[in-house]
């Protein structure tokens, strides 16, 4: 008979070892390199944003020759992480640590995935997990008045370089077409030439369409 012991993970790795009753002096190669210890071992790691200002707050519990922290950030539309900044480290510590970093760059994506690349002095690196804030419901635009007797107002957020809106009648035929710049934070539209009836708006701008159905009605 044999006993099965499990080693707790190390760097993503779980080994299962076979011991035979009696056997003494025996030689364990559980896979861990001596030589390699992550230079962090991180407590928290969170993600928040508020104004298009994402703030990362994350703690560590035990630091061994660390050398910082690289940031590195991808757009919900891209495969592709880039360094956005650096936060040094304490270097050597055995007690809880906070740390922070402001990104105030966001500007027309939707949706920022951000992770940490921890490093030690000695060139070793690991990753933290990702995290990810949304800014989809900040980004939406506002049609108004609906119903309407002839005047629509597009409000259009800031963080749009440019969008492009059209009005489709009650067949699907486009009536008009506008190119807005992102120096216009608002639309006023004047349907009152078109009889009554149900319309609708397509509005396209930085990695986002929107469409509404309005309805014109009579004076």
């Amino acid at each position: 008979d044999s006993d099965i012991y499990e080693v707790q993970p190390f760097m993503g790795m779980t080994s299962i070892i076979s011991l035979s009753a009696g056997e003494e002096n025996m030689t364990i190669d559980a896979g861990l390199n001596p030589q390699t210890v992550l230079p962090v071992e991180l407590g928290s790691f969170t993600a928040t944003a508020v104004d298009r200002v994402v703030t990362l707050n994350w703690t560590t519990l035990i630091e061994v020759n660390s050398l910082g922290f690289f940031i590195e950030r991808m757009t919900g539309n891209s495969n592709v992480f880039e360094e956005i900044g650096f936060v040094e480290s304490a270097g050597n510590s055995n007690e809880e640590l906070s740390y922070e970093f402001i990104d105030k760059s966001p500007k027309s994506a939707s949706r920022y995935y951000y992770r940490l690349r921890l490093v030690d002095n000695d060139g070793q690196e690991n990753y933290s997990d990702i995290r990810f804030v949304d800014f989809k419901q900040s980004l939406d635009f506002k049609f108004y008045p609906n119903p309407t007797n002839g005047s629509l107002f597009i409000d259009i957020p800031e963080e749009y370089d440019k969008a492009t809106v059209h009005i489709y009648d009650q067949l699907g035929a486009s009536i008009r077409q506008f190119e807005l710049q992102n120096d216009r934070k608002g639309l006023l539209i004047d349907l009152s030439e078109y009889k009554p009836g149900i319309y609708t708006v397509k509005l396209t701008g930085n990695f986002i369409t929107q469409t509404r159905r309005i309805i014109v009605v009579t004076r």
